[in-house]
């Protein structure tokens, strides 16, 4: 069982948004299914964003009206608490202090991003290190937050890359490293194995067989926090990294999880992302929140789910290079915001994390898009692109940009036709983010952004972000079968039979 939330250090004493007065002052939905008309107030230039809510579904009274609902919620005494290092993770007893790991002008406590610098410092020798050995091939070994966010980061930041070669092997299935493995020299290959607790199974299981693959030629190094674990699989402190409580795994790319990206890119590439980031965390936490990008996204969501009954959100990246992108943000988001309690220990009998999901654009339009335009479903579409590329066709970038506005138009304003079969009612709601260019500092932003926005949604909420216990019932069932898988012990009749049918096949 997961364990009560605990009175401690943090006392949940904030409203969630549904009850607030300004949220009950907002009308039920009756506008027919039609979007407003343009409002150029819905167009809000934010650092390096422009980011276009006129298409969103929300009126800027009903904007305002949400913004007032939020001061209601003390959403930014919240965020302030977060920066200030209180212990806002009170089912776990932790402070949620990541922002420390890109901190550069001091937002952060002194004492976490102390410990984070000093841990950089290490991380830019190392990949300095790495970078004129003999590596040639990088293999970045996690799952989940030990695995997304670098992996994301590293696509994300490929036309910088001049660096050895990054792969990402995250699943426990043979089949991800060993299509791996076929292709490298272990001589000129380093291992770096993630995980916070050295005992994630997919995460061991996985290293333990390169490690006996490489036979001692290969290199090995480890980010996690338990040092121990890390010595007795036989790696020294000086390949060893630290992370520390106060940095959840999903929001961890910034911190040694992130060493892969480092080596591939370079340390100065690396620290431009980090700048990047932490622009938007000195907005999340200073800007008033008319001028807040992760509170008015934050707020689109909740409009989206609790207001609109959208249960889904499709997240289209115009980049290649993000096509990361919204599997990372399904981790973050829905791993985080995915919960069915309060603060305060109590079910709630609202709705909270959406299910977020999508593909790059082109890619989408030819998968899916169909049911976006026709389809019975109403899901709210996010666009994200950038005006330059950093590859020599312009215009290919030019088509991709005009497919990328010719959808938002589409989904807006629909089409009329004689043949039912070829109508397209519009109305279907959808935001633009648009940038110059995917710099490792926009880029960098961009992420820290949608972290922002995830924190946002969760003080808004009134629930526990910063937990994740949904996933640690299926790892200890899983455990049990692994145990019990020749007699079927203790197990139900379902599995039973699966089992004995698993073990006849094989």
């Amino acid at each position: 069982m997961s364990p009560k939330p605990d009175k401690g250090p943090y006392m949940a004493s904030f409203p969630a948004i549904l009850s607030t007065k300004s949220w009950k002052k907002l009308t039920p939905t009756d506008k027919n299914g039609t979007l407003p008309k343009f409002d150029a107030a819905m167009v809000k230039e934010i650092g390096p964003w422009l980011i276009d809510f006129s298409r969103s579904g929300m009126t800027s009274l009903e904007l305002k009206t949400l913004l007032e609902a939020a001061q209601e919620c003390s959403l930014k005494e919240q965020i302030s608490k977060a920066f200030a290092g209180e212990r806002i993770n009170h089912t776990e007893d932790r402070q949620v202090l990541h922002m420390s790991l890109r901190d550069q002008t001091g937002i952060t406590p002194k004492e976490t991003s102390d410990l984070a610098v000093a841990e950089l410092l290490r991380l830019k020798a190392y990949a300095h290190k790495i970078r004129r050995s003999e590596i040639t091939d990088i293999v970045n070994i996690g799952i989940g937050g030990s695995d997304l966010g670098p992996k994301l980061l590293s696509q994300a930041l490929a036309p910088f890359a001049t660096g050895p070669k990054v792969h990402y092997v995250s699943n426990v299935d043979p089949a991800h490293l060993e299509e791996v493995l076929v292709h490298l020299n272990p001589q000129t290959t380093l291992f770096i194995i993630v995980s916070k607790t050295f005992t994630t199974q997919e995460t061991m299981t996985n290293a333990l067989i390169a490690k006996a693959w490489s036979e001692g030629k290969a290199r090995f190094c480890a980010v996690s926090a338990s040092p121990e674990k890390v010595k007795e699989f036989g790696i020294e402190a000086d390949d060893s990294f630290t992370i520390w409580d106060w940095v959840g795994g999903r929001f961890s790319l910034w911190s040694a999880v992130g060493l892969s990206t480092m080596i591939s890119v370079g340390p100065e590439i690396f620290d431009e992302a980090l700048q990047g980031a932490h622009a938007a965390d000195v907005e999340f936490k200073e800007a008033s929140l008319e001028r807040n990008s992760a509170v008015l996204l934050a707020l689109w969501d909740i409009w989206n789910i609790n207001h609109q009954n959208f249960s889904s959100v499709a997240l289209l990246p115009y980049e290649q290079n993000l096509e990361y992108f919204s599997r990372w943000f399904q981790q973050l988001a829905m791993e985080s915001n995915g919960k069915k309690v309060d603060r305060d220990g109590k079910k709630i009998n609202y709705q909270t994390s959406p299910v977020y999901w999508g593909e790059v654009g082109t890619n989408g339009q030819h998968a899916f898009y169909q049911m976006l335009h026709q389809g019975t479903q109403i899901i709210p579409c996010e666009f994200i692109g950038f005006a330059k590329s950093y590859y020599k066709n312009q215009d290919s970038q030019k088509t991709l940009l005009a497919n990328m506005l010719a959808q938002a138009k589409a989904f807006a304003e629909g089409s009329d036709h004689k043949d039912i079969n070829k109508q397209f009612d519009g109305h279907r709601p959808s935001i633009t983010l648009l940038a110059q260019q995917a710099s490792p500092k926009t880029i960098g932003g961009l992420l820290a952004l949608y972290e922002n926005r995830v924190m946002a949604q969760g003080f808004l909420w009134n629930i526990p972000s910063f937990d994740q216990w949904g996933v640690e019932l299926g790892k200890k069932l899983a455990k049990n079968i692994e145990q019990h898988w020749e007699d079927g012990a203790s197990l139900d009749e379902a599995t039973k039979a699966l089992l004995a049918k698993i073990r006849n096949f094989s």
